[in-house]
């Protein structure tokens, strides 16, 4: 109820919001305050109230309203298409991202609303509005490959290279102890690092029709496009393009989790060997 004792509908509402854990992110004032102020179009500030206030009809959302729909994302079809993942942990979101090569999007944390008012509060003015805008400014840069999913839907088994020809499996482990310069390693840098030296490795050895699988989609994409990306992960999908134009024969492919397992349990297990290097 209000303060004055009578029931409406805006204190169902806060009734509600506050049952689901969402009212302390709808009642702070001050990060309102910074949203409605930011200096982008108000088309981007309503986008922003609606996925702030898990209003933006995801197919999780939809499910809340008795719609019945598959709960998969359409373009991962790994995980459930909630607020978080279609905007921030999808492999397509994280495309954007790291074409938009934003500092901000490395301290989210699941929830998108928090995340999204924190960076109101950390960060200036200008960061903000570069957050809220980025998405739809890389979703827009539809330039090659890299946000193109549909010419790689990946293979689910493991397959036998032709004859007179090599495959190479890669793929990427982080650990809790691995940082960098700029903080922790991201799951993408990982993988990026190893389509690199896979390819180091191939010209170091003077290798020809040589094939490389990876499970991790967004860096099959990014090296196969022309697209500059003025980040970390860009700088080294940058080498990778670098080292292909000095070999002969080599593709690289994407497949899925289930044809690249043997690489990721190598992968995991290097933390194990001092040198992280071993063979069997």
């Amino acid at each position: 109820m209000e303060t004055s004792g009578i029931f409406s509908v805006k204190s169902a509402y806060k009734h509600l919001q506050s049952a689901h854990g969402n009212w302390s992110i709808m009642d702070d004032v001050s990060s309102w305050i910074k949203l409605w102020k930011l200096e982008v179009p108000p088309k981007v500030l309503h986008f922003l109230w609606r996925a702030i206030s898990g209003c933006l009809p995801t197919k999780v959302q939809l499910q809340t309203k008795y719609v019945n729909v598959d709960l998969h994302c359409p373009f991962c079809l790994n995980s459930y298409e909630t607020i978080s993942h279609v905007l921030m942990e999808c492999q397509f979101a994280r495309s954007c991202w790291n074409l938009a090569s934003s500092s901000v999007v490395h301290g989210f944390n699941h929830d998108y609303s928090s995340w999204f008012f924190k960076v109101l509060d950390s960060n200036s003015a200008k960061v903000s509005a570069d957050a809220a805008m980025q998405w739809s400014a890389a979703h827009s840069q539809k330039l090659g490959p890299l946000l193109v999913f549909g010419s790689h839907t990946g293979l689910e088994l493991w397959k036998k290279p032709l004859s007179n020809s090599i495959k190479v499996n890669v793929d990427g482990a982080i650990f809790a102890t691995v940082h960098n310069w700029l903080g922790d390693v991201g799951l993408e840098i990982a993988e990026v690092i190893g389509v690199k030296e896979a390819l180091s490795w191939i010209k170091r050895i003077g290798w020809t029709d040589v094939e490389i699988e990876t499970d991790a989609l967004v860096v099959v994409q990014a090296v196969l496009s022309s697209i500059q990306m003025p980040s970390q992960f860009g700088f080294l999908v940058q080498d990778c393009r670098s080292l292909f134009s000095c070999l002969n024969h080599v593709s690289l492919n994407f497949i899925k989790w289930s044809a690249n397992r043997a690489a990721h349990c190598v992968a995991r297990a290097s933390c194990f060997h001092s040198d992280r290097i071993f063979s069997e």
